[in-house]
């Protein structure tokens, strides 16, 4: 015989077919199309945004650098207005637009990694989202192994060591896995 404890804790589940935490059966609503998530499932979910969280936060990292370096002259350097004084009006133009340039590239790719990191730990995230998201990073990894196979001179004078280039290797290459996983249970998109 079950205790009041346990007839409770098994209405809170729906396993004694009473309502679910949102007044519906918890069988009615399988049936009305609804999909019972597990615990796995939104492990596997917060798994594929890792990523995107990834390039939410090194564009983040890059859009204070380029406040910090660009406009108020912190390091070595000088702000931007201290350094475009006395050039020509062409030169001005050119370096003023390549410094919108990189804040604005900076803060493209948090914007963009942190849409992706929202939308693709929706449970709805479509097909087509993660189809794109594997090409994308499947074109990344390509990039990537290009990029080794340049001379050794020009990624080496590049300050990355060869610890960070497997980092970002195994990161992009995760990525792609989970991509396709998240892609072959994705419902058909619209």
């Amino acid at each position: 015989m079950a205790s009041d404890d346990q007839r409770r804790r098994a209405a809170r589940r729906g396993d004694d077919g009473s309502a679910g935490p949102h007044g519906v059966a918890i069988d009615d609503d399988v049936q009305a199309g609804g999909r019972r998530y597990t615990g796995a499932d939104a492990f596997v979910r917060a798994l594929s945004v890792v990523p995107f969280l990834i390039v939410a936060v090194l564009g983040l990292i890059g859009v204070v650098a380029w406040v910090l370096i660009m406009v108020f002259g912190l390091g070595s350097g000088q702000p931007i207005w201290r350094a475009v004084q006395g050039l020509s009006t062409v030169v001005l133009v050119r370096e003023l637009f390549l410094a919108v340039l990189i804040g604005a590239a900076s803060l493209a790719v948090a914007a963009g990694g942190s849409w992706a990191t929202a939308h693709g730990f929706r449970e709805d995230s479509g097909r087509v989202f993660w189809t794109v998201t594997q090409g994308v990073w499947g074109l990344a990894l390509i990039g990537m192994v290009y990029v080794w196979r340049a001379p050794p001179g020009w990624l080496d004078g590049s300050g990355f060591a060869s610890t960070d280039r497997w980092f970002a290797f195994g990161v992009v290459a995760f990525a792609v896995i989970l991509a396709g996983v998240r892609r072959r249970g994705a419902p058909p998109s619209v």
